[in-house]
Formats: C-alpha cells, structure tokens, sequence
C-alpha cells in the first residue's frame, strides 16, 4: 500500500509539472499560417530581457590599435574565423585550429568559428535576427536582399565577436561572391573596404582593434569536362577579379592578405 501510495504521489507531481511547463492558451487553435506566425500567439518565457539566452552587447569602439604586422599570435590570443562556406567547412574537419595548436602548443590559442555560408562581407542573414547587415550602411551593397522576415534576438555579428572577445579576425570571403561575376566585382571591394575600415574602428576584445586577416578563396578546379560542373577556366577569370580586389583592400588598409588562389591555380 505505501508503495501505491508513493506512485500516486510521483504521478501527482509529475502532472503539476507537466501542466506548469505548458504554455497558456489553446494553441491547437491556431489553424492558418499567419495566427502560429504571429508571436503575440505565443508565451514570452523572456522572463522581462530583451535577449534572453544571447549576447547582447556591443564592442565598444577602439582607442589603440593592433599592429597588424605578420607575427605569431599571443599567449591566450583568441582567434575568430568567419565567412562563407569555405569557413564554415572547416567545422567539419578542425584543420585550421589543429595546425595552428600544433605550431604553437604552448600559446594556449582559443579558436572559434563564426563562418557560414551564404555569408558576404556585409550581408549576414539569420531567421532569427532582426537585421540582416553586419554595420551600419551595409545595405547599399545589397539592395536586392533588403527584404528580410528575420525576427528575433540572435546576436549581430559584433555582439558576437565581443562575446568571444576576439584579438584576431581572420576573414575568408570572395568566392560566393565571385558569382555575381566582373560586373559587380567593383562592388565587393567597396563592400569589403567598408566591412574592414568598420571592423577596425571596434574593440572586440575589449582594449584594442583587432588585427584582422583576409583570406582569399582557391581556385576553381576544372572538371566541366567530366561532370556537370561550371566551366572552370571562366569562374577563375571571375575569381581572379575579387581576389585582386581583397589584396588591394588589404594593401590599402595595412592588414595581412593570404593568397590561397594563385597556388592552388598553378597546383
């Protein structure tokens, strides 16, 4: 009987919390796309914060910078990846971060990565983020993308970089952008000199600018002959147009430019 008794009490409890866990409403109402979109539909469990479960602040605006000279990185440097695809590919094989713990073990490096693809200098889209530009003035080169459902509070990609309190940003763009062809190559080096000279005016890690790394996209390789693939010869020509672009955007604000296209052409 006792042991009755407990499981009658255990189911009791269980039921409150379940019902407690419940949000209010009837929500099995909600029949059309627009009432289960609307969020005034829905409980707010925000419990009074504006982002709940999200960084919220700003960097704050830098007042020394970095040198931006090719050195090896600090003891407890915090390093931060972002871009496109060629970024985001790395988090499904740690390449990058293994060789740089390899060549300096004792440095004690914190690495992340932020890429993602579709991702371009200025452009930053999330479904669950309010804007989709990276910096204020960011939407003059993206007029075609202005529509935006986004809605939310993730984080903008400042919040983020301070969060993570970055002192090197190394940025891979170029090659998503590349598609747009030579057209618009003159876009994407005044969208990228933008991305660079905002990111320069930020404390990330809270004290200085970062120093700030672009990395160019590789080469196209050429097997249209094969498969089905685009024609490689014409996505290099269109390749080599940005890669030009991000080395003069480098050269014109002192930072580190990698060259990964012209090796891999020749390779």
């Amino acid at each position: 009987m006792k042991s009755r008794a407990l499981l009658v009490t255990l189911a009791s409890l269980a039921a409150v919390a379940i019902a407690a866990d419940k949000p209010a409403g009837d929500h099995s109402k909600l029949t059309t796309k627009e009432a289960k979109a609307n969020a005034a539909n829905w409980p707010d469990n925000s419990k009074g914060s504006p982002t709940p479960h999200a960084p919220a602040e700003n960097p704050p605006a830098a007042t020394t910078a970095r040198s931006q000279k090719v050195a090896p990185p600090a003891a407890g440097e915090r390093v931060v990846f972002i871009g496109n695809g060629f970024a985001e590919r790395d988090t499904y094989y740690g390449r990058l971060e293994t060789e740089l713990q390899l060549r300096f073990p004792q440095q004690g490096l914190i690495v992340r990565n932020m890429g993602r693809s579709g991702d371009t200098p200025a452009f930053r889209p999330h479904p669950a983020r309010a804007s989709q530009w990276a910096f204020p003035g960011a939407e003059k080169f993206h007029p075609e993308y202005a529509q935006h459902n986004g809605k939310g509070f993730f984080s903008t990609p400042d919040q983020w970089l301070y969060h993570l309190k970055a002192d090197t940003v190394v940025a891979f763009f170029g090659y998503n952008e590349s598609f747009d062809g030579p057209g618009r190559a003159a876009n994407y080096e005044a969208e990228l000199d933008a991305f660079v000279a905002h990111s320069l005016t930020k404390a990330y890690n809270g004290k200085a600018a970062p120093r700030l790394v672009l990395v160019s996209p590789i080469a196209f390789e050429d097997l249209s002959a094969v498969r089905d693939l685009p024609n490689g010869p014409k996505e290099n020509a269109n390749l080599e147009l940005y890669v030009a672009a991000m080395e003069r955007v480098a050269k014109k604000h002192g930072i580190t430019y990698i060259d990964l296209f012209n090796p891999t052409l020749a390779a």
